[in-house]
């Protein structure tokens, strides 16, 4: 069982360094971006200025309802997003920003785990 250090100094390092990885990549997305308003720059910029895991969900909803970017830019930002590894490798809970963050794993390797746990037991290989 993984025992939580609420005070890990690892984890709040690599939160930060991720925290600056993921605003300076904002910044460069947001100066890509041909048909963006002024007041959605605007907009824009603060959420990359105070990015956290919170406001990183909170900027892609904000651009997925923004008609003036193109599909294929929404599309590179989801998937930003949904990449960004906020806690290092090798730990899968954490707590950061003033809130426990948890790494989800994919669906190949939960269903692999599901599928070891409420299988049915094959009773030809307890009789051997």
């Amino acid at each position: 069982m993984e025992v939580l250090n609420l005070n890990d100094t690892t984890i709040q390092k690599y939160y930060t360094d991720k925290k600056e990885e993921v605003r300076e990549w904002l910044f460069q997305y947001i100066s890509k971006l041909p048909r963006i308003k002024t007041d959605q720059k605007e907009k824009l910029t603060a959420y990359a200025t105070s990015i956290s895991i919170t406001t990183a969900g909170e900027i892609n909803d904000y651009v997925q309802s923004l008609p003036t970017i193109s599909i294929k830019a929404k599309k590179q930002l989801n998937t930003y997003i949904s990449n960004i590894e906020w806690l290092p490798k090798g730990v899968n809970v954490g707590y950061a920003d003033g809130e426990l963050i948890n790494r989800v794993q994919s669906s190949a390797a939960l269903d692999a785990v599901l599928a070891a746990a409420f299988s049915p037991i094959d009773e030809k290989e307890d009789k051997k």
